[in-house]
């Protein structure tokens, strides 16, 4: 590799905002740190004194260095990058010291020029946009400084990979406070893509009257672009114009004219596999979420990844990542948003595919930039191995969604689960997430830090997410209150279950005072769905510490905060998934009351009658729990035909449900008089059924058994069916693969047909029992 390839690279990752890669160039890889170090504080969490004192200290050693040499060898342009970048931060260094001396450094630097070297050019728009940041920051009107002289340094909108000239366009932009695009372009003499791009980072919602101005300007553009002849490109203005739409057409909340719908096909009509017409287009298709246009999404996403690939194979030598990673990364991320397996088209779209090539970018960047990966060895002790990765905000947003997008896609794979990959995916996210914007802490960083949480209670890493729940999360914020769920949850696990009944109680305590303090119409449709389940929780705990008939008492307080909570007629009030729909919360309360019934035969209409009220609550969706605690009902009153029709009936729906597969088991082994005598010791260490229901199974688990399985062959094909149902939920369900029930049933056909594997199905049993909550943990998982 050449001196100006080198040189190269490492401006190009301080471009991207990382750290410089060493080019053996002393003074140049000093002054790219130094640089480094500066941005980090200043584009982070701020300049602090004793910090600016250090720095400033190395840049004046730096510049002693300097002023004794003449050029770099091999590299006479390098020198020049070297005095302008050493100038620039002793000026922001004084800036933020709040010395005068800040001003004259900027214009010394002002006055160096720039190279012939396109290589560097980007930088220098870098160093130029900087200077002129900060000569505003001091100059008593900034916004006539920066439309007088901005367009001198820079007019095409960057690469989304060169993050820190957006993070000084940005900067610049805000500065503006224009009142509409038309404005702008009036003020600045201009109407060129990228004066329209200033303002998109100027103003949170452009309005209407900005959207018809905009589509005037960029009809003119498209037609005056012609389509290129052979030996020429794409017209570079209407590129520059479509990579301005791609963010527009991103914005949420905005409302486009139907008009821009045939300017993309004009533009199409204009260009030769354009990549950049093909991802505004993209971006266009893929916030209006209907069957058509997300057809269309895929379509022009697929072309914008076939473009970049050529392009990447004819100017690269070694096809390792693209000339823009970050946008190829941020197209990858969206397209996967917006589409599920279930719009795979056949050699054009694979949904497993595009996320796996998600993951290889990723990885394909950090190791390019040397970002400080957290693999999946280390993400299980991330807070004592916990870093802080300082990107500029369009690319710490972008990566964060695309680790986030991983995550979200994967969540629910053992296999990912296990291979620590999961957890892995959220320390990436959350070191991009740890840095402030403007003092205003990330959106994301909370919920990143409880899925964190989760996934290491998933894992049964309970010491590990009880400390990350109180040291990362709680001391920070107090009333996280699912947080609080899940350390109860974790709690649980303990014999002595005192302590998580206080932490529900504690926080049923300050929920009540929250809600007391605001109108019911205000209580986010988060927080009722949690209080409600904490609520379910507390009666499993007293369930548990005082027994069934303190529970039953506290069922009328848990329907009465329901309806006051959720109202009397709840259809539609939750948007999403059915399972976090009210209707589908009544049904999960009347079902806890007939499981609260059935711990005592005397009960046994009780329960009926709540599964029935259950049932009556909607007609619109099955709840497969409703089979599930009807069959267990049957069960209990020797029903064996109509009990297994229940459990057949779950698993039709779903056939990895660990409690229908617990229910069908229980049906193949009713008789527990059959177990060896180191079974029942292991029945008894785990306590996984208490001396009840051992009698009620006794009780009824002779001849009508007997009459419904026959003879031996059906009794052989209840077994070989339960081997299969409990294998593919080992292989496949994060809840089977961890529950102790599951590995205890393998382990009494392991023992029946004399298989070698019994003693470690025994084992991770008692291990998976040692680490079972007293409810699953996914319902403080809103």
């Amino acid at each position: 590799m050449s001196i100006t390839d080198a040189v190269s690279d490492a401006l190009e990752a301080r471009l991207l905002g990382a750290s410089a890669i060493e080019t053996g160039i002393n003074t140049l890889d000093t002054v790219l740190s130094l640089q480094y170090r500066l941005h980090y504080h200043t584009l982070g969490n701020g300049l602090a004194n004793d910090v600016a004192r250090v720095l400033k200290s190395e840049c004046r050693r730096l510049q002693v260095a300097l002023d004794g040499s003449i050029a770099i060898a091999g590299d006479p342009e390098a020198y020049s990058i070297v005095e302008k970048t050493l100038l620039n931060c002793l000026a922001v260094i004084a800036y933020h010291q709040g010395d005068s001396e800040s001003l004259p450094l900027l214009k010394q630097a002002t006055k160096l020029k720039i190279g012939k070297s396109k290589s560097y050019a980007e930088f220098w728009k870098l160093l130029d946009l900087e200077n002129l940041y900060y000569q505003g920051l001091i100059n008593k009107d900034p916004k006539d400084l920066y439309i007088s002289q901005l367009l001198r340094y820079i007019n095409e909108i960057p690469l989304i990979s060169h993050g820190l000239l957006h993070s000084y366009l940005t900067l610049i932009a805000r500065k503006l406070k224009t009142i509409s695009l038309n404005q702008l372009c009036n003020d600045m003499k201009s109407q060129a893509p990228f004066v329209c791009y200033l303002y998109l980072l100027s103003t949170s919602k452009p309005s209407k009257d900005d959207d018809t101005f905009f589509l005037s300007l960029a009809t003119k553009i498209v037609n005056n672009a012609k389509f290129p002849l052979a030996s020429q490109s794409n017209d570079s203005n209407l590129e520059q114009l479509h990579v301005c739409l791609h963010h527009y057409f991103e914005i949420e909340g905005l409302e486009f004219a139907t008009e821009w719908n045939d300017l993309i096909i004009s533009s199409l009509k204009r260009t030769f596999q354009s990549k950049i017409v093909a991802r505004s287009t993209m971006s266009l298709n893929g916030f209006n979420n209907t069957d058509d246009t997300i057809r269309e999404c895929i379509l022009s996403f697929n072309n914008y990844l076939k473009y970049s690939d050529k392009e990447l194979e004819l100017t690269s030598d070694t096809h390792d990542i693209y000339n823009d990673p970050i946008a190829i990364i941020d197209a990858l991320t969206i397209i996967l948003q917006r589409t599920t397996e279930r719009d795979n088209i056949t050699n054009i779209f694979d949904f497993e595919h595009v996320t796996e090539l998600l993951q290889i970018n990723l990885k394909k960047l950090y190791s390019k930039y040397h970002l400080g990966l957290v693999e999946p060895a280390i993400a299980q002790k991330y807070l004592s191995n916990s870093t802080r990765l300082v990107l500029p905000v369009t690319i710490s947003c972008i990566l964060i969604k695309a680790w986030r997008t991983l995550y979200n896609i994967r969540s629910a794979s053992l296999d990912y689960l296990i291979a620590n990959e999961l957890p892995s995916y959220l320390c990436n996210s959350i070191s991009l997430a740890m840095t402030n914007n403007n003092g205003n802490e990330n959106p994301y960083l909370r919920d990143l830090q409880f899925q964190y949480a989760y996934c290491l209670a998933q894992q049964r890493q309970i010491e590990a997410c009880i400390e990350y729940l109180e040291n990362a999360i709680l001391e920070a914020v107090p009333t996280f209150y699912k947080a609080w769920h899940l350390l109860a949850l974790c709690r649980s696990i303990q014999e002595d279950k005192e302590i998580s009944y206080k932490i529900i109680c504690s926080v049923m305590n300050a929920m009540d005072q929250e809600f007391a303090s605001i109108q019911f119409k205000n209580i986010s449709q988060e927080n009722k769905w949690q209080y409600i389940h904490i609520k379910i929780t507390e009666i499993h705990l007293i369930n548990e510490i005082f027994g069934t008939d303190e529970a039953l008492e506290s069922l009328p307080e848990l329907f009465t905060s329901y309806h006051k909570l959720f109202g009397d007629s709840p259809k539609d009030e939750i948007k999403g998934p059915l399972s976090r729909s009210p209707e589908y919360l009544l049904q999960s309360i009347w079902l806890l009351a007939a499981q609260l019934y059935m711990n005592n035969a005397e009960h046994f209409e009780d329960a009926k009658g709540a599964i029935k009220e259950a049932k009556a609550v909607s007609n619109d969706f099955t709840n497969v729990n409703i089979s599930i605690t009807n069959g267990h009902l049957l069960f209990k009153l020797g029903k064996f035909t109509e009990s297994i029709s229940h459990f057949e009936d779950a698993l039709h729906c779903d056939d990895l449900n660990v409690d229908a597969i617990i229910g069908f088991a229980a049906f193949v082994f009713p008789n527990d008089t059959t177990t060896s005598a180191s079974e029942q010791q292991l029945i008894d260490y785990c306590k996984l059924q208490n001396s009840e229901e051992v009698n009620e199974k006794n009780k009824f688990a002779g001849d009508d058994y007997e009459l419904f399985c026959g003879n031996d062959v059906n009794k052989s094909a209840a077994f070989a069916r339960l081997k299969l149902l409990i294998d593919c939920s080992l292989n496949k369900s994060i809840d089977a693969y961890y529950s102790p029930e599951i590995w205890w049933y393998l382990s009494l056909i392991h023992e029946k047909y004399g298989n070698n594997e019994i003693s470690d199905t025994l084992l991770n049993c008692i291990q998976n029992k040692e680490t079972c909550p007293l409810r699953s943990f996914k319902f403080c998982n809103y």
